[in-house]
């Protein structure tokens, strides 16, 4: 799998390398703050003070070939982010009022239309002690093809989608009707 890893938040691209087996892989570590890996059960019994991340990868089999002569073997959804990064779909879940997965299907809602996952989707979580102590937790569903493409022309029909970056100068403000 080739992932363009300034392109990828370091959450997720640490997350990213642990889903798909890469971990022998090194990456620069001098801005990556370091990552550890907890359960979800250790994850819950945190305090306020932190916050907790869910993000979904979703994925299909792709027996494609790009440009004609590289096998694809995956297609995996990314998404635009807010400051211009590739990452997963999901977000910041208040677990004030949210399940983990209520808040990341919640998420998940406002911009993939109504794909739900559960418990048995939960991949793993990591938190890291820096400025922010954020518990980023990562999900993962194998869809068809057919599937994932449905989901990806969902999300163009989002409600927020293309503000993720804000808009182009001398565009039209975007309407929420």
């Amino acid at each position: 799998m080739r992932v363009d890893w300034a392109c990828v938040s370091w959450a997720e691209s640490r997350m990213l390398i642990w889903a798909v087996g890469l971990e022998r892989i090194k990456m620069s570590t001098a801005t990556v703050p370091e990552l550890k890996q907890i359960s979800r059960e250790e994850a819950m019994r945190l305090g306020p003070g932190w916050s907790h991340s869910c993000h979904a990868m979703l994925y299909a089999a792709n027996p494609g070939q790009l440009f004609g002569r590289i096998p694809m073997r995956f297609s995996v959804l990314m998404q635009m982010r807010f400051d211009g990064l590739l990452g997963f779909p999901g977000g910041f879940v208040d677990r004030r009022f949210w399940s983990l997965e209520d808040g990341l299907n919640r998420v998940l809602g406002l911009g993939l239309g109504g794909l739900r996952l559960t418990e048995a989707d939960y991949l793993s979580s990591h938190l890291t002690e820096g400025p922010q102590r954020v518990v980023a937790h990562l999900y993962a569903r194998q869809l068809t093809l057919e599937q994932l493409h449905a989901v990806e022309i969902s999300a163009v029909h989002s409600r927020d989608h293309g503000l993720e970056v804000g808009p182009l100068p001398g565009a039209r403000p975007h309407s929420h009707s």
